[in-house]
């Protein structure tokens, strides 16, 4: 298929795309194919500290510390309804949706398709150390992740995302994550990936088949010509993660803006988030972890369990 639509460009942009494609296609290598991963699923537990490389996981410079955020939706989410015919027609010709829909497509015109690159380039790949608290769930500083904190308000919630896992046609992340602590991982491309290698690889070796804690990893991808590939390479992603995983791995394919914009995300790094059974973010790092973060990572998660114990005794 993908063969089949190559062949019907022009042959220079055939030639470019296949390149293009061919290392995308290297992207979605899961994060947990290395063989320290493996070795974890295998039950051959290693010393993730010790596997720690300075060009993988940590800086020689000092990093600033997090700044005072949050970042997410103000509503509670809840599980994607598929609109009816009626409804579609409805908002299709309905004024505010229409400017809602100009205002989103002027915005995309404006920005360049390279712009989460150059931004990457100008300020590298690590910009802060993930904070060793966690977010209060009441009250904490609203601000943009990337920007100055100025703002008042409360712990925002992870938005619902509604796409496919590895086991099913039809999932909303909503009901996945609500009831349980989570740790959920966002990445667009291998870059990203290669960058919380270690955070999932520290997750599984500590915290693989807690009944009361969980890993969602989110693939996220813009654009249709990638959405396709990806789509046929399902099969054999399915095949390198491991089956115990298959469930809260979710692929999400187009329609990725309104996400990116809520996370604060640049579609070039990787990201991580801990979510509480409430779907609130209560944590969150990018980039190369550091064994600071990795360490932060297991004790706040603890935490969140222990936390959630006493409540329910």
């Amino acid at each position: 298929m993908a063969l089949f639509i190559l062949g019907q460009l022009p042959k220079p942009f055939a030639r470019s795309f296949s390149i293009s494609a061919t290392k995308f296609v290297d992207l979605h290598k899961p994060p947990y194919s290395n063989h320290i991963t493996q070795a974890i699923l295998n039950g051959k537990h290693t010393s993730l500290t010790s596997n720690l490389s300075p060009d993988e996981n940590t800086s020689t410079k000092p990093l600033p510390p997090a700044p005072n955020c949050v970042y997410g939706v103000d509503e509670p989410p809840s599980a994607f309804k598929k609109n009816s015919f009626s409804e579609k027609i409805k908002n299709w010709f309905n004024k505010e949706k229409r400017k809602e829909r100009w205002a989103s497509l002027m915005q995309d015109y404006k920005t360049s398709y390279f712009q989460d690159h150059y931004d990457l380039r100008k300020t590298g790949v690590k910009l802060w150390e993930a904070s060793t608290e966690l977010i209060k769930a009441d009250v904490c500083v609203n601000a943009n992740l990337f920007n100055e904190h100025k703002f008042q308000g409360k712990a925002k919630f992870m938005p619902n995302i509604n796409g496919r896992s590895l086991v099913e046609d039809n999932v909303n992340t909503t009901n996945l994550l609500r009831g349980k602590t989570s740790v959920v991982t966002i990445c667009c491309n291998a870059f990203g990936e290669g960058q919380i290698r270690n955070f999932v690889d520290s997750f599984l070796e500590t915290f693989h088949q807690h009944p009361r804690i969980q890993l969602m990893q989110l693939n996220l991808q813009g654009g249709y010509l990638k959405s396709l590939i990806l789509l046929l390479m399902i099969p054999h992603i399915r095949k390198r993660v491991d089956p115990s995983l298959h469930s809260t791995y979710i692929i999400k394919l187009n329609k990725i803006k309104h996400i990116c914009n809520a996370l604060t995300l640049n579609t070039t790094r990787g990201y991580v988030f801990i979510v509480d059974e409430q779907c609130k973010i209560r944590w969150a790092a990018h980039g190369h972890a550091t064994r600071r973060e990795l360490e932060t990572l297991r004790k706040l998660l603890e935490k969140l369990d222990e936390r959630n114990q006493t409540k329910n005794r």
